[in-house]
């Protein structure tokens, strides 16, 4: 359920991005974007259903002179959130999370709970750039990211890395955020290969501005790198989702 327009979504991103890689500020930039082409593929994901929280105010109707109708609407959630709650000490949040229309039923709380538990999304997805604010990509981000969607049914870690220098490769400068990368590289690989994160699909695209060069953590979990007009790119991002 909605799986199929949350890889369209992703797939076009990765695609614009590929095209424009200024095409975002910040983390929440894509965040938004990403939201904005899944209520445009799948409108239902805004559609709000009713949940049992009308219940605990049902008895109440006469006394307060409320319309059963306005009640039932205005005690609806719809299946996309941002920012939900995971079911952990620390409080942590999930990017963009799909709760399943059926849980949302059984909703009893205001912090859109069951029993004072947050519901495991159907599909859960974390965004993550080199503007992240994480020590860096290759620690506590990813690690958090993919603690963050372990208990989700379906998870999607979407990192995407941009390198602005206009060096040679040769120049410290530019030795240094290769080194960075590597890192990054070496870590993505490390996590999607543990069968912990099973359930996670890590996505990796690493823009090399000046040098007309992408390079995209493939369906084989194995980086590729595609020259201007990366020829065969469309296929590895299709392939991937």
């Amino acid at each position: 359920m909605f799986e199929k327009c949350v890889k369209e979504s992703i797939e076009e991103l990765i695609f614009d991005l590929s095209k424009n890689p200024l095409l975002h500020f910040s983390e929440k930039s894509l965040q938004v974007r990403l939201v904005a082409k899944l209520l445009v593929k799948c409108p239902e994901l805004s559609k709000p259903i009713p949940t049992s929280i009308y219940e605990r105010y049902k008895k109440n109707i006469d006394k307060l002179g409320s319309e059963e109708s306005y009640l039932i609407d205005a005690l609806s959630v719809p299946p996309l959130q941002m920012e939900y709650g995971i079911n952990e000490p620390d409080a942590y949040r999930v990017d963009i999370a799909i709760l399943d229309p059926d849980e949302i039923k059984l909703i009893d709380g205001w912090q859109f709970q069951i029993e004072e538990q947050y519901l495991d999304p159907l599909i859960a997805i974390e965004i993550g750039t080199e503007k992240s604010g994480a020590k860096d990509m290759c620690g506590d981000h990813l690690e958090n990211d993919a603690f963050k969607l372990k208990n989700s049914k379906k998870g999607y870690i979407l990192n995407v890395m941009r390198n602005f220098n206009v060096g040679q490769k040769s120049d410290i400068r530019y030795q240094k955020k290769a080194a960075q990368l590597k890192q990054f590289k070496d870590s993505l690989k490390t996590y999607s290969s543990s069968s912990k994160y099973a359930k996670i699909k890590f996505i990796g695209l690493i823009i090399h501005i000046a040098y007309q060069e992408i390079e995209f953590f493939d369906i084989k979990n194995e980086w590729k790198t595609f020259k201007y007009p990366y020829v065969g790119f469309t296929d590895a991002v299709t392939n991937k989702l």
